[in-house]
């Protein structure tokens, strides 16, 4: 999934510039493939739950 689908799929409240941010910080799992970032929706998925392995937003 895209940064422009992430945003509007998941993080409606995020903009796609911040969460490319956040890609290139390491703070939201994302994959690079040549220039392209994307996002895979189970790692988005366990992200958004705070499992642990990333500070998600459900962190408190």
């Amino acid at each position: 999934m895209s940064a422009r689908q992430l945003a509007e799929e998941l993080l409606p409240d995020t903009s796609v510039d911040t969460i490319l941010r956040w890609a290139r910080e390491g703070t939201i799992p994302s994959r690079k493939r040549g220039q392209k970032v994307f996002f895979l929706r189970y790692e988005i998925d366990e992200w958004l739950i705070g499992d642990g392995t990333r500070d998600g937003p459900a962190t408190p």
